[in-house]
């Protein structure tokens, strides 16, 4: 598995991300459900994915809180 930190300044500790695929490549992962958030911190988020050559996983968020 891979991870990403995302960086998003109006992000705190207790915030809830909600994670949406844009494109085609990207759905499939979020179906089988191999990808979470794992660290969710003031400034950031990371998320942990499959580490795939797969190009265009891209993911929309949106942050609460």
């Amino acid at each position: 598995a891979g991870s990403t930190t995302v960086i998003a300044p109006n992000c705190g500790a207790e915030s809830k991300i909600t994670l949406t695929p844009r494109h085609a490549n990207a759905a499939p992962e979020f179906g089988a459900g191999t990808w979470y958030i794992s660290a969710v911190a003031p400034g950031s988020f990371t998320v942990v994915h499959v580490n795939s050559a797969t190009a265009n996983r891209t993911f929309d968020y949106v942050i609460r809180g």
